[in-house]
């Protein structure tokens, strides 16, 4: 079979076509509302100058990271359970790949670099301006986009290299690079390597270093014992934790599993491998509903956005008015 344009067949839950259905029908109104609350808060951060301060400027950023994930994975998965037809592209593949790697790890550096903010603000309150400024925050941003592209281009490229007998079916909902080296009838000593390598750069070592972080924002909180201090650190603490066990607990299993078991050779096993790879969509809704809960500023900005758009297009005099006010 062509290696160069041959497609590839994506998975879905192994189910009568009316449960499928019923998936379909639970996660198209999900997918639309990450979608737009995702937007929200990109367009509040973008919009609010109260908001445009570090810790909101990484929410911004999550926020697109977000909405790449889950439109690069979705979509696609919502075709398959609406008309049963797995195909995809193989450059449309890839392409997906990419855009998963580059989320998932986009989310991981945010939340590390979310947790040394955190532990400045609270553990060197004093030199917390000079350390954290809107022009680094937007710097790290930057960089962060581009390392990771750039790593994850190079993983999506040795993955393209393989090579690809007649089996196609790739055992997920999604394109990854395990699945690639699942499939490949080539040498994959390369990818496998590179890819366990990032894995320990872009998710072990973020994992330490915001442990770490936590660590110290608990301390410094036993230290000094003020009430002020210690309810602020552990609001931080609870909110970061409730998002840092979303994302990864739904990211290590959908990466680990396959590197325990080669073979998803039952429905039960396929279906839990793609049940787990959908944890990795609920993850951009749990972010917004954490972050929302618990920051009432960003609620406001949310709010503001959303008075600007739908009553401002439709109602301008109203907007108005009710902005004077």
């Amino acid at each position: 079979m062509d290696n160069s344009s041959s497609a590839f067949y994506l998975s879905t839950f192994e189910a009568s076509y009316s449960v499928q259905m019923v998936i379909f029908g639970l996660c198209l109104p999900l997918y639309v509302a990450t979608v737009v609350a995702n937007l929200l808060v990109f367009l509040a951060v973008l919009m609010c100058p109260e908001l445009r301060k570090p810790m909101y400027l990484f929410l911004g950023n999550m926020a697109v990271a977000d909405i790449v994930g889950c439109t690069s994975i979705v979509p696609k998965q919502l075709q398959i359970l609406l008309t049963g037809d797995g195909e995809i592209l193989r450059e449309s593949c890839f392409v997906q790949m990419f855009c998963l790697h580059v989320f998932c790890n986009v989310e991981v550096l945010t939340l590390s670099v979310m947790a040394f903010d955190r532990y400045v603000a609270i553990c060197h309150p004093l030199r917390y301006h000079t350390i954290i400024t809107a022009k680094k925050t937007l710097g790290v941003l930057m960089l962060m986009w581009t390392v990771t592209s750039a790593v994850f281009g190079t993983l999506t490229f040795l993955a393209a290299q393989l090579k690809f007998g007649n089996n196609r079916k790739i055992q997920g909902i999604l394109c990854d690079n395990m699945g690639m080296i699942l499939l490949a009838e080539s040498d994959t000593n390369i990818s496998y390597v590179y890819g366990s390598i990032l894995m320990l750069l872009f998710f072990i070592l973020p994992l330490v270093f915001i442990s770490y972080s936590y660590l110290n924002i608990f301390i410094e909180c036993r230290i000094k014992r003020s009430t002020e201090i210690t309810k602020h650190g552990l609001n931080t603490l609870l909110t970061h934790f409730l998002a840092l066990s979303m994302f990864f607990f739904a990211i290590f299993v959908s990466a680990l599993t396959p590197r325990f078991i080669k073979d998803f050779n039952t429905p039960a096993l396929r279906n839990m491998r793609c049940l787990f790879q959908f944890g990795a969509f609920i993850v951009p809704m749990a972010n917004v509903l954490i972050y929302c809960i618990r920051t009432k500023q960003l609620r406001k900005g949310m709010r503001m956005c959303c008075k600007n758009a739908f009553f401002g297009t439709l109602f301008p005099t109203f907007s108005k008015v009710s902005n004077v006010s």
